[in-house]
């Protein structure tokens, strides 16, 4: 799970849906040496409304 989240940029609406949808995502850690480290990613998100 991350540890914390950041948005970076997008219309201010969808931050709060981004940062939930980030937090409640599973990840495959890093791995160097053959144990897991801390790493940053930037993970896009698209919202559209209907």
């Amino acid at each position: 799970k991350p540890l914390k989240t950041k948005v970076l940029k997008g219309e201010e609406v969808f931050h709060e849906s981004a940062v939930k949808a980030a937090m409640n995502s599973s990840y495959t850690p890093g791995v160097q040496n053959g144990q897991p480290i801390k790493v940053w990613m930037t993970i896009p998100y698209k919202f559209s409304l209907k």
